[in-house]
Parts: C-alpha cells; structure tokens; sequence
C-alpha cells in the first residue's frame, strides 16, 4: 500500500509503529448506552459501533445529533482514528505540507496525518478549508484511499471524472451501503457513522506493480485484511435473540455460537438491551477473543407499525376492526395469527411488565385512549413485538424539591416519587436530576402524564384548552367550541360522567393528554384582580380653622415600582380614625380601592386559606422555584427592590429575580402557596447576573435613558452577552462602570445596585488558547475540561457555544476562564471558558 507506506519522517516512525497496533475495545468515555437522541439514528448499528469504538464522539449534552454535517477537519479526525487509534494528533504538527490554512486549527495534526499519506490532497492552491463542510464524494475519496486505492491510478483526482469514478468505486467496495445520499449531498454525522463502518469492514488493498522501461505503473489491486480485522482485535458481529432484557442481556440462539471457544449465548455482561428489545433479533459486537466490544445491543433492521386506538373484533371488510387494520399495513390476519401471542411490553407508572401469553387481537382491542401502542413484525408479517406506553396522569401539588449530597442532587415532592431527600425513589430507582426529566418547569397546579421506562421516571406537563361542551354524543364524543373531543383511558384520567358534569355551554378548562384526550375539565371562574400595594408611610394631619378635622394620608409604593402619597377615606372598610390608621405600618401589604372623591379605601392585609406573609429567607437565586430556598415563585411573581432614595426596581419571573448572596430583608405575599410579590429592603446583591461571572460589553453603541423621578436613576442600556446569549445590561450614567466601559467593547466583572450597573472592572485575561485531550491551555496555565464545560467564542460582538474539542489553536485571541470554585487563577476544572477572537496581525 504506497499510500500508507509513505513515511511521514524519521521522528515519526516508531510513534506511527506504535499507532498501527492493534486497538483495543471500549475506550470510549460515553458508550452509545448513553447517547440521549438515538431514536432519531437512521444507522443505528454504525453509530453504536462507532460510539463504542471511540471513533465517533456523542456531543457534550449527550446526544449523538445524527443530522449535524460533518467538516472537512473532523473527517480527517475521524480517518486518523480508523487509521491509528485514539492517537495524540499533535506528534504530526511538525510535519511539513503545503496547506496554508491549518497551522491554527484544532485537527492541525490530523490534518497533516492524511495530507502526508495522500488521503487527503487540498484544492492545489494550498488550501484545505478545514471548517467547510465535507461531501459525500470528498469522504467516500478520503476513505478509498485510506482502504489502498491509489487517488491517481484510480482516477480521483486530476481527472475530469473524477467524482463519477469515486462514486464507482465506493459502490463497489461497500463505502455506499446504508447511504440514500447523492454525491455532492452533505455529510451527516448519522451518513459519516455508516460510511466508516462500511469502511472497517471493507477489505483493504495492496496495489501490485510492473515497470514498463523504468517506469512502475499499477496493475491491479489485491484484496487483504479488514480495519476491523487488522486494527480493532477481529471485530465479530454477532446476531441473536434477547431473551431477558437489562444491563446485562441474556442471549439465545446466537449466531455464530462462539467465538474462539467463547459462547456467544447466556448472559452478555455489560451489553443493554431495553422491555421492548425482549424476544426480538438484535446485532452486537465482540473482538476476536470473544470479549464484547457494543455496549447496546441493537435491533434488526425491523418496520415499525404505530396501532390505532379503537380498533374492534370483526370481519376484515369492516373498518375500523383489527382485521383491516392488519390488512391495510399489510400485515398477517389470519386465524393463526390473531391468536398468536407476541412480547408486550408496557411501560406505565410502575415498573416496566412482559406479558407472553395473551393473544394479539385481545391485546389490540383492549388499548385504552391515550395509550401510545407500536408493533415490530417478522420478515412473514406476524406481529411479534408490541411496546404500549400507559401514562399515568395526576396533580402536582407544588413544585419539585431538590437535595444535593455528595455532589448528587435527589428530586421529591412530585407525582411517582416516594420519600424525600437523599430517600427519594421511584420503584426502587432513586430519583435524581440523572434519572427525573422534565421535573425542571413543573409547579404547583399543573397536570402531567408520566411514566418510566425501568430507569428513568418522564413527565410531560400537559397542554389546556377553553371552550364550552355544547353536546355529548353517544359513542362518547364531546363538542367542545365546535371540535370533537373524547375523553382519555389513562389512570388518573376523569371519567366521561365526570367531565359532562363540569357543565354545559359555559367555560371550561380542559386538560388534554399527549396524544389529544380528555383528562380533566375544570370551569373557569372570573376572579376580581386584586390591587396590591405597600405602606412605605404614613402620616395625620391635623385640621384648622373651625373644622380642625384632622386628615390622613399614607405613602403607597404599587406593584410597577411607582410611589404615590395618597390621602385615605376608609381603613378595612371603616371611615379611617387615629386608632385603624395605627394599623398602616411600614412595609405592611394593603389592599386599595378609590372612592368618588379619588380617596383611597385601604385594607390591611392578613393571612387567611388564600393568601398567607411568609418570611423571607437570607438569599435569592433568580430562575429557581424556591428562589429563596423556602418559598416557591413562578412567571408572575413580582419582585421590587427598594434603592438608594426611595427609587425602585421591578422584575417579574423567578428567571429574572435579583440575585442576593447573603442578608437579605424584606416582605412578601403569597397567594395559594405561590408567592406574587417580593419587596426587598436590603441585602448583600451578588456581583453579576451571569452564572459565569462575566459579561461581554458591545459599547460601540447604546441607547440613552434619563432619570425618572422615585423611578430610577439615569442609564444606558448597551448590548451584551450574558451566559452566551445576546440581552442588554443598564449602566448607570456617570457611574464608575460608565466610565471604565466609555467606548471599549470587552469582558468585565459587573457589579449592580438597584438593578443598575455601577461598577465595571477587567475580566481576567490571557492570550492565547489549545486543547488537547480534556486539557485547555490558556496562556500559560491549563486547566482541565469536562462534559459540563461551558465555551464561548465571541467574534463580532456575537457569542457561539462550542465543545472544549472544537477549540481552535490560536496565539493571539483573549481568554478568560472561571473554575468550578468561581474563582479565576490557578489550575483546575474549567467551568466556563470565554474566547474572544482577536484578528492575527498583518
């Protein structure tokens, strides 16, 4: 093989030796058991393989995203990996090339890898376009290559036909299995996966040679050992029948039976398999000792046939029966296979259930509304598998508790889970921010369907209509607003008498399960919106003159932050006097009302079964429920912060909440356990908004906004980037931060009062950034890289998120990092890495 037997250099030699030994299984940090996103896989048995093997990366959020296209830069990665393993691409950075477009970037080595053994050529001007997207033709020409082909003899380069004889050759030697795109079609990370697997097992190639008058000329190619054979320990697949599911998958009927004297049936340690894989043919992989390499076993390729609810017994010609449901997908009804029983497996509330022995037509017929049914057919048609998802729907009562204890966080309080704290379980699982989805979003009054699938508990907050039932039908059809509506099956569900009874021809919130039904009915009542305010003073007047009556006015801080001194008329529905008016004590909640004479009837707030004055605790994080980790707030809880001369600021949202480390004082009032308003008298406010404690600051322009008087103070609102999202921050005018920040776009450290910025310093930074191998260098201090390690680049005063692997080696751009601890020196694990792109010099 000319091309693989190129030498890089002397230097290089025994490292590639090295690099072309046999690769050992399982060295992938994230196995395709735990990749998130695999139901939207096409190749499935690629990706897994390809995820175990280490040769294909999951994302950072745990999906494998099978759509994303693959660059020019990170093919060469992924043909390297084939090639020589999980090898440090930064030995080959020395070598020479003439490609002038990758000296920074972060495949650099790889790159110069398959440059130096013609995998890879350029565009003959010096350039490789690292970030461009790779082709289908451009890979399938990298990949022949890699296999032996030679790019001249064979034409893929320097030839007008070029792209016809890749594609060619790529249908002959398998590269194009499994793949439905054209030639010049983008890559997918999904298309790239099958590709390299066709790949790994395709046979390789060694060119044979004669010479014709001095001249070596190829006359044809002989076929040798796999990748897969040569490269990866003999990698053996493996089919047979899961006969007990879990994470470690007893298998029967295996083929081949064993491999070197190892049998391939009984139980498989360590290889997962899901209910529904129970009784179903699937695919896995061992090396040539008989080790297993997959952590997944993966289903045959098999069509899946979603079953309609409904369906009765009956003659096929009639519709809407079993029958001519089966007919109509073309599946077997015949006597036989009515009365076949298939592997049902139903995921509900409880621990996921195998039911073997009930036939398929009772099993159809008996689906209830809002049950979510999928069969799986053999090659003759015979249902043999079917999965039923039975939600349960209930009520939350408030919103989900969270412990953290040994750096695991448990989740309670919610429908399904026992116990509370570090005792928290669903069906024996503990239930933690691992293992609960969709806790996050939930709070007190909303209804959700859930269920788990063995290991991990889903709920899915369910979505409302208002419309008034104007008639109910026999078969259990209700129009509602003019739509026909049916009520669900789902435990937990109202019933369909129930339902009606709500009421007739008058507003009704209706709850609907994922899949449309009916699950609760509640009319809609019209509630009096009840005026809020606070008592900042008060203060007796006493009269003159003849009258002398005395009058009574008080200082009244509302709800949008405006003040107002107001004169009062009635005091909790009583002319007010010197005794009731005592009751108006600072900072107590009143509720208000205006008589004809624009007077103000006041009444002092006090708890009751509705509304309740809960203390506050010492701190305040904005955008979680328990945003003082005792009460709970949601989207319209009001929070106002008292400033410097009675000036005011007002959020709304706990995901706007102003953030306080430490002393915080003040009021709130809560209505059915939510809280709604928050007034703040003091505290010790955190320094910055943003989690990552820095924030980046456009200042090249900003909108100017004067003082409104015991409003706010003059300020101008630029453009930033806070947590990686473009928002604005308020500068207060003439502060310090006003002008440290002046005109110069940059990160600062921001500290705030009052909602205002009002003092700015430096971000901490270096020039200067690399990674390699979960290590990012950032001027002269590394700091190590995990899954939660957030990135941002900021190029033109906009921010993208990247992977810590996607980082570009670059000498000049800015860099500042935050660790786990928050603090920004020394070496550690990098929270947050901020990347500001800095032009190379001329």
């Amino acid at each position: 093989m000319r091309n693989l037997k190129r030498v890089l250099s002397l230097a290089l030699a025994s490292v590639m030796l090295l690099g072309m030994m046999v690769i050992g299984a399982g060295a992938a940090d994230k196995t395709a058991a735990d990749l998130t996103d695999m139901d939207k896989v096409t190749n499935t048995e690629a990706v897994n393989l390809m995820v175990d093997l280490g040769i294909i990366e999951g994302k950072p959020d745990g999906s494998f995203a099978p759509t994303e296209g693959v660059d020019r830069a990170t093919m060469a990665k992924l043909i390297t990996y084939i090639m020589m393993g999980d090898v440090d691409a930064t030995i080959f950075e020395g070598t020479v090339t003439d490609l002038t477009d990758i000296d920074t970037n972060w495949a650099e080595g790889y790159i110069k890898y398959c440059y130096s053994n013609g995998i890879i050529s350029g565009d003959g001007q010096g350039h490789f376009f690292p970030t461009q997207g790779v082709t289908v033709v451009q890979a399938a020409k990298m990949l022949l290559v890699a296999l032996g082909y030679d790019a001249d003899n064979r034409g893929y380069q320097s030839n007008s036909n070029w792209s016809v004889n890749i594609m060619k050759d790529a249908q002959t030697t398998g590269l194009m299995d499994g793949i439905s795109a054209t030639a010049t079609d983008s890559l997918t990370r999904d298309g790239a996966a099958q590709m390299i697997f066709n790949a790994l097992f395709a046979d390789t190639v060694e060119p044979q040679y004669q010479y014709d008058m001095g001249t070596q000329y190829i006359v044809r190619y002989d076929p040798a050992a796999s990748l897969a054979e040569t490269m990866y320990n003999g990698l053996t697949k493996v089919t047979g029948t899961v006969e007990t599911s879990g994470a470690n998958t007893v298998i029967a009927n295996a083929t081949p039976a064993s491999v070197n004297g190892v049998s391939m049936n009984g139980t498989k340690t360590g290889l997962s398999t899901t209910p529904a894989q129970t009784n179903m043919k699937v695919v896995f992989y061992v090396d040539k000792n008989g080790k297993l390499v997959s952590s997944a076993a993966v289903s045959k390729a098999a069509t899946v046939y979603e079953i309609p609810v409904g369906l009765t017994d009956g003659a096929a010609t009639k519709s809407g029966t079993v029958q001519n449901w089966l007919k109509g997908e073309g599946l077997s009804y015949t006597t036989e296979t009515l009365e076949s029983t298939p592997s049902v497996v139903t995921y509900s509330d409880a621990a996921p259930k195998t039911t073997e022995n009930t036939a398929l037509k009772a099993v159809i017929t008996g689906l209830k509304a809002g049950q979510v049914a999928t069969a799986v057919a053999n090659g003759d048609g015979v249902i043999t598998n079917i999965t039923i998802i039975s939600k349960k729907v209930a009520n939350v009562s408030s919103a989900a508790k969270t412990k953290v204890d040994d750096e695991t966080t448990y989740v309670y309080g919610l429908p399904g889970i026992t116990g509370t704290g570090t005792s928290a379980k669903f069906n024996g699982i503990a239930a933690t921010t691992e293992t609960v989805v969709g806790y996050e979003s939930l709070s007190k009054g909303d209804v959700v369907a859930y269920y788990t699938d063995g290991e991990k508990l889903y709920y899915e907050n369910l979505e409302t209509v208002v419309g008034q039932l104007t008639s109910a039908a026999s078969n259990g059809g209700l129009t509602i607003s003019g739509t026909k509506y049916y009520v669900s099956g789902l435990t937990g569900a109202m019933k369909l008498d129930d339902v009606k009874k709500v009421g007739y021809n008058k507003d009704v919130t209706y709850w609907l399960d994922p899949t449309g039904y009916i699950v609760k009915a509640e009319a809609v009542t019209e509630e009096t919106t009840t005026q809020y305010a606070i008592v900042l003073d008060t203060k007796k007047i006493d009269g003159e003159g003849w009258n002398e009556n005395a009058s009574y006015e008080a200082k009244l801080l509302f709800t949008d932050g405006t003040s107002q001194i107001v004169k009062v008329s009635t005091v909790d529905g009583k002319k007010v006097d010197g005794d009731n008016f005592a009751t108006l004590t600072k900072n107590a909640f009143v509720t208000y009302s205006t008589d004809k004479n624009s007077k103000y009837e006041l009444k002092v707030v006090k708890a009751d079964e509705k509304v309740t004055l809960p203390s506050l605790g010492t701190t305040i994080t904005s955008g979680v429920a328990q945003f003082d980790g005792v009460n709970v707030g949601n989207s319209k809880t009001i929070f106002i912060v008292k400033g410097e001369d009675d000036k005011f600021t007002v959020t709304t949202g706990i995901a706007n909440a102003p953030a306080y480390k430490s002393g915080v004082t003040g009021v709130a009032l809560a209505e059915n356990g939510i809280v709604s308003i928050v007034y703040i008298t003091g505290g010790v406010a955190s320094s910055t908004t943003s989690d990552a404690n820095y924030v980046y600051v456009d200042a090249s322009k900003y909108d100017y906004y004067p003082a409104v008087t015991d409003v706010t103070d003059a300020y101008k609102e630029f453009k930033a980037i806070v947590d990686g999202e473009t928002t604005t921050v308020k500068v207060k005018a003439g502060s310090a931060a006003d002008t440290k920040i002046g005109t110069t776009s940059g990160l600062y450290d921001l500290t705030y009062t009052d909602g205002l910025v009002t003092a700015a310093k430096d971000a901490t930074t270096v020039e200067g950034v690399s990674y390699n191998g979960d290590v990012v260098k950032a001027g002269e201090t590394y700091w190590t890289v995990n899954d939660n390690t957030v990135v941002y680049v900021i190029e033109d005063n906009a921010a993208t998120q990247i992977a810590a692997s996607d980082i570009e080696k670059d000498s000049n751009d800015k860099v500042a990092v935050v660790a786990v601890d928050d603090s920004t020196v020394g070496s550690s694990t990098a929270k947050v890495i901020y990347i500001v792109k800095v032009a190379d010099a001329d």
